[in-house]
């Protein structure tokens, strides 16, 4: 009997055994797949973010190409005006210099290209080390509504609301282009389109100091459905897994806060030829980019943002590609709108697609002048600076 007991004891104490054993190493399996599938999803998240990184480099390289052709077309034309004076019985003609030597790009056929399109680049693991998708949009902040500017003019107009008559027309104006604005954000009724119409205009004109950030705005609960539009929307690559794929008419139309407003400028006014995205549909005119590449040679070549009057330049220049003239214009357009050339501030929407997961990267280029000494001589410099990055 006691011989039977030992055995018995000894074959459940084995069972216990086996059983805690085979606890333990499906514990451990378990741990470790979680721990695989999170080393997995960090490697990738870890890849995107450096290559949603590259993107405002590359657009650094380009507009840095841009200004050294500028700067050698500007070289050949000071040239050539030499040479001519030179020959004998030829009057001189004064040139005036162009807007975009001293302020910044001007409108030449390159740029224009690039602003307010997606550029899209496919990386190959075997040449560039990661397999990924890298799209990348660029705009120019002077394209795009000053917040600090409009905040004055809201107060002025607050203030002298009950001085005249055509004041308070000019706010009727004002307000149903502000309307259509919130009309074009396709998630956002009609009843609380005009909520929020109320709340922004009570936002800029309650503002006691400078905006810092356009997404200050969304501090104001009742302007919270913007928080989903605060960036422009890539179309989605075709290898891509994400499921959630926005049609390309809705992207076109599209009007985000980062692409209409705009704090980072020095400038009150909008630069003509620089419209961003979200303004020209916000004006109902067609975006540049969608012009001919002929039209736009034609475009880079006049002398735009020479003379006082915005009226006759956009009639001349800008009203055969924008399909509307001076006069259709809204009047708060016409009054944020200038025949400046020079285009310094740049913004860089970056998104990095790998392995199924997205980054985005929103970068602030500056155009910068800088003095070098060589030779015991000071020469000019001009680089384009980062001066914020946003992780979207």
């Amino acid at each position: 009997m006691n011989k039977q007991a030992r055995s018995g004891y000894i074959l459940m104490l084995a069972l216990m055994t086996v059983s805690v054993g085979v606890v333990m190493v499906t514990s451990l399996y378990q741990v470790s797949q979680v721990y695989l599938s999170f080393l997995r999803r960090a490697r990738l998240q870890h890849e995107a973010r450096a290559v949603a990184y590259s993107g405002p480099q590359i657009v650094r390289a380009q507009l840095a190409k841009i200004l050294l052709k500028e700067q050698e077309d500007k070289k050949k034309k000071t040239e050539s005006s030499k040479s001519n004076d030179k020959i004998p019985g030829k009057p001189k003609k004064a040139q005036p210099e162009p807007a975009s030597a001293t302020k910044g790009l001007g409108p030449s056929q390159e740029l224009l290209l690039l602003l307010n399109s997606w550029q899209t680049f496919e990386l190959d693991e075997r040449k560039d080390g990661v397999d990924a998708t890298l799209k990348i949009y660029l705009s120019c902040e002077q394209g795009k509504v000053d917040l600090n500017h409009l905040s004055t003019i809201f107060k002025k107009q607050e203030k002298a609301k009950k001085d005249s008559i055509k004041t308070a027309s000019k706010q009727k104006e004002e307000e149903q282009l502000f309307t259509k604005f919130f009309a074009k954000l396709g998630k956002i009724g009609g009843g609380q389109r005009a909520q929020m119409l109320k709340a922004l205009k009570a936002t800029l004109i309650k503002r006691e100091y400078n905006w810092y950030d356009a997404t200050e705005l969304l501090d104001n609960k009742e302007l919270k459905p913007l928080a989903s539009q605060i960036y422009p929307s890539a179309p989605e690559p075709k290898n891509s897994t994400v499921k959630e794929v926005k049609p390309k008419s809705s992207l076109e139309n599209q009007i985000s806060i980062n692409d209409l407003f705009t704090v980072d400028t020095s400038s009150s006014c909008l630069v003509p030829w620089a419209l961003s995205r979200s303004v020209c549909v916000l004006l109902g005119i067609p975006a540049l980019r969608s012009a001919s590449e002929e039209k736009l040679k034609l475009l880079a070549s006049k002398p735009i943002g020479i003379g006082k009057d915005s009226a006759k330049v956009w009639n001349a220049h800008l009203a055969p590609l924008y399909k509307k003239k001076w006069s259709a214009l809204p009047k708060l357009a016409q009054k944020l709108l200038s025949n400046e050339c020079g285009a310094t501030v740049f913004s860089v929407v970056s998104y990095a697609y790998v392995g199924g997961v997205v980054h985005g990267v929103w970068t602030l280029i500056r155009m910068v002048h800088t003095a070098h000494n060589k030779s015991n001589k000071q020469e000019a410099q001009v680089r384009f600076e980062i001066v914020k990055m946003i992780d979207i």
